[in-house]
């Protein structure tokens, strides 16, 4: 919704992110990291003309209006108890070595692990990344940007991280299902061979 010029979505974002941080905490660290990027990679104008809305900031203060006051109390409450196993344990130990593993793996885990629990669209999933590819760059598709840049950066973010949980990547479920759609349409209905 933002796209074009409706800057004041930047408000109902930051009450995602903010709701988002308080259900998952670091974990909802991958939407601003998604929207950076995509802001990046669509230049400087829009670089300047995300930093230069009040929209933009308005939204960066709903989300810190909505995360600030837990972690404030928790601070007040426990002080360092707190910040070592919010950010020491759940965090950073989480990202760095297996924690109750249920689940373990190696770098191939989520692999695996999509091609069991997105069945049978997994395959479909796969095969429709070039053409998103193609449309995200070639015909600068902004819609298939941010579906691939979703999906990247989940995919890696997750599976950098040591600890394995099937419903970590839940997160690409409808990214793909969107890409994959997309792909299967242009296919039946339109003319578009690559999609074929």
């Amino acid at each position: 919704k933002l796209e074009p010029d409706h800057p004041r979505y930047w408000l109902l974002v930051g009450v995602a992110l903010g709701l988002a941080y308080l259900i998952k905490g670091a974990a909802a660290g991958v939407g601003p990291i998604v929207m950076a990027i995509a802001i990046v990679l669509d230049g400087r104008d829009r670089i300047k003309k995300t930093l230069g809305s009040s929209y933009f900031w308005g939204g960066v203060a709903v989300t810190l209006a909505l995360i600030l006051p837990w972690h404030l109390i928790m601070q007040v409450r426990y002080g360092k108890q707190f910040w070592d196993t919010y950010l020491g344990y759940q965090v950073l130990t989480r990202m760095t070595s297996l924690v109750r593993a249920y689940y373990h793996g190696g770098r191939f885990f989520y692999y695996t692990d999509l091609q069991a629990n997105f069945y049978p669209w997994f395959f479909p999933a796969l095969l429709s990344m070039p053409v998103a590819l193609r449309d995200a760059f070639r015909e600068r598709s902004a819609t298939a940007r941010l579906l691939l840049l979703v999906v990247g950066v989940v995919f890696a973010t997750y599976t950098f991280v040591h600890t394995k949980n099937p419903w970590y990547v839940v997160p690409l479920y409808p990214a793909l299902a969107l890409l994959t759609a997309e792909v299967m349409y242009r296919a039946i209905v339109g003319s578009d061979l690559a999609s074929l």
